[in-house]
């Protein structure tokens, strides 16, 4: 149940990834090139719980040493040029973007993204001035973290926010701090992944997405 004595504060956290940029397929890409022989499952587990964790793990599974410290750094490289440079917004988003904006809500995000595939990314989209603020993993690896930071930015408390994501792993350090969550199906993660999780409420479209912000806080 949500507090209704709860601060209105209009703050949305975004996650990028799966969220507001179509870069799915570019990631499970990645990961099968770095960790032969992984599957699409695979990806979704890296985001059941903390992604930097749940790598470890993976390393561990699919033997990271197979393919040679310069060839990740070369498909690190490679993802990161070509994310800036081809990813792009899942269709109505930068209208969604726009609308909130122009109605008075306060935008930021929350990523576990790099900061070089992120701001240029959000430069060439030209999308990077709707966001008071950005957090990559530079800043921490723990979203926990970086929703404290975004709490002494904004001067207020975590469970002020309300964070829009589309993995589970993201799901459970939100709830660990109690920031308002709805998840979105569109990413890396279906609906089935947060039958058991506490959430506002799970959506599968934009459209969707902008009403339940609406409802939420009325």
């Amino acid at each position: 149940m949500v507090n209704s004595e709860r601060q209105k504060t209009n703050i949305i956290i975004f996650d990028l990834d799966g969220v507001i940029v179509d870069s799915i397929g570019l990631m499970l890409e990645l990961n099968q090139n770095r960790f032969p022989g992984s599957s699409r499952k695979d990806l979704e587990l890296l985001f059941v719980g903390n992604i930097h964790e749940q790598i470890d793990n993976l390393k561990d599974t699919y033997k990271l040493g197979n393919v040679s410290e310069n060839e990740q750094e070369l498909l690190l490289k490679k993802y990161t040029e070509r994310k800036t440079e081809t990813v792009v917004m899942y269709p109505r988003m930068l209208k969604l973007l726009n609308h909130l904006k122009n109605n008075g809500y306060q935008l930021s995000i929350n990523t576990s993204a790099s900061s070089a595939n992120t701001f240029t990314l959000l430069e060439r989209l030209k999308i990077k001035n709707l966001f008071d603020y950005i957090i990559t993993r530079d800043f921490a690896q723990s979203k926990i973290e970086k929703f404290k930071e975004l709490s002494k930015l904004y001067q207020c408390n975590p469970c002020d926010f309300l964070f829009i994501t589309d993995s589970l792993g993201d799901v459970i350090e939100a709830n660990q701090i109690d920031v308002p969550t709805i998840a979105v199906t569109w990413g890396v993660h279906s609906r089935e992944y947060f039958r058991d999780i506490k959430l506002i409420t799970i959506v599968d479209s934009i459209e969707e997405l902008q009403e339940e912000i609406s409802n939420y806080f009325k």
